[in-house]
């Protein structure tokens, strides 16, 4: 006949289903912070898109004898921003000459929502509304 199991026996099996839940928690918080951080990143990204994409729409039409500014800024900066078509949308271009101080200057705005992939939409649904991206460039009209 065996011995009955020791109270020390019992208690390291007990601790062992801890450990397993414990690490299952720990691990799932940590994908969760890991592919917040990725998209982060990711939307960061895109911004930056933006921004070159308004600047070298600003440049281009800002530099030689161009009929009308705001379309060319809008051809231009669509041009610009066709690679970002399935992560950003829908997109908005604004444009227009501005006045500042005798000089002429030519402002572009991209703006956008930011559609990364699903967890974009679970910030939409804490926030209550998508996250926007907006990128601006101003440049003298020459």
């Amino acid at each position: 006949m065996r011995a009955p199991p020791s109270p020390k026996l019992r208690r390291r099996k007990a601790q062992r289903g801890a450990v397993v839940a414990e690490t299952a928690y720990s691990l799932i918080i940590l994908a969760f912070v890991m592919t917040a951080g990725i998209q982060f990143g990711d939307a960061m990204v895109v911004r930056h898109r933006l921004t070159n994409a308004a600047n070298r729409a600003a440049r281009i039409c800002s530099v030689g004898a161009v009929g009308n500014p705001n379309a060319c800024a809008q051809q231009n900066a669509v041009r610009a921003v066709d690679t970002l078509a399935a992560r950003c949308q829908p997109l908005r271009i604004e444009g227009g000459v501005e006045d500042l101080g005798g000089v002429r200057a030519l402002r572009v705005e991209l703006r956008c929502a930011y559609a990364g992939s699903i967890w974009s939409g679970l910030y939409d649904r804490f926030v209550g509304q998508p996250l926007t991206l907006r990128a601006q460039a101003m440049m003298p009209i020459q």
